[in-house]
């Protein structure tokens, strides 16, 4: 059974709908470079020079008419005290804000906020929301629909019952949800020859 996302032409962006990176991805000084593939195929690639206190962010981008563009951003890195020793390292964005994540767009390296997107979850409709908790504890159980019966090797029994239970609740919400929506949308457009009741 499938389900789609419809998504109107005028709706507000979200995080994924732009490559992201997270300060945790950086985890050592000097030159690193990422990349983000689709069906094996290199769509993105990003160099980043990693100093003490900042970063520099170099890509090269591509728009519609095939015209490119490089970025050159340098963001800066902050530091806090964790409470029982060390230090939690931030992105200090251009708008001033600490964030873990910055979001990579055709013009400009910059946080969620700055961007104005919205998380995915916060647009999605009830029945989405129904879909990605099944899914969430799908991915638990290693993620094949058709293995959840089979316990994962090294993963402990009460651990499995628990996720199975979990699943299994989610699937019969989601697909509970799906009934109603289905029933919901006979009602609106019944089939010809036919009337509403």
């Amino acid at each position: 059974m499938g389900r789609g996302t419809y998504i109107r032409a005028n709706r507000k962006r979200n995080t994924g709908d732009f490559r992201s990176l997270s300060i945790y991805d950086l985890t050592q000084t000097g030159q690193s470079s990422f990349s983000w593939s689709r069906g094996g195929t290199v769509i993105a690639q990003i160099s980043i020079f990693v100093a003490p206190e900042s970063c520099v962010f170099g890509y090269t981008t591509t728009d519609r008419l095939g015209n490119k563009r490089v970025v050159d951003q340098t963001i800066f890195i902050d530091r806090t005290p964790c409470h029982y020793g060390g230090q939690r390292k931030w992105f200090l964005c251009r708008c001033g804000r600490r964030v873990t994540r910055l979001f990579l767009t055709s013009a400009v390296v910059a946080c969620r906020h700055c961007l104005n997107l919205n998380y995915s979850s916060q647009i999605e409709s009830p029945l989405d929301n129904l879909w990605r908790r099944r899914d969430k504890v799908l991915d638990k159980l290693g993620g094949d629909v058709n293995r959840t019966h089979i316990k994962p090797k090294h993963m402990q029994s009460r651990t499995w019952a628990r996720l199975h239970y979990e699943y299994n609740h989610a699937m019969i919400q989601a697909l509970g949800g799906a009934i109603q929506e289905i029933e919901k949308a006979q009602r609106l457009w019944p089939a010809p020859g036919r009337r509403s009741s």
